[in-house]
């Protein structure tokens, strides 16, 4: 997680998720999957890989033949303070 972040609760996921279609939260992790090429999510990958290293956060990326999945998953509980997450 980038330095001085304070991960989402719940509840503040689950009214972002609200605008953003086709993304879901399952467990501590959000996800959406693309009906995708193959060839063309290999594309996205290192468009979206480039972003990832910019701004120091990368999700779980799971490519098919058909489709291509990102998953962000939370790496502290979301009851933690922001004095825990600092570091």
């Amino acid at each position: 997680m980038a330095q001085g972040l304070v991960p989402l609760t719940d509840q503040e996921i689950a009214e972002r998720l609200e605008q953003l279609p086709s993304w879901e939260q399952v467990g501590n992790e959000i996800t959406r999957r693309y009906d995708i090429r193959f060839h063309a999510g290999a594309a996205v990958i290192v468009h979206v890989a480039d972003r990832e290293r910019r701004i120091q956060h990368h999700a779980d990326i799971d490519l098919r033949i058909d489709h291509l999945r990102f998953g962000i998953r939370r790496t502290r509980p979301a009851t933690c303070s922001p004095q825990q997450t600092s570091t």
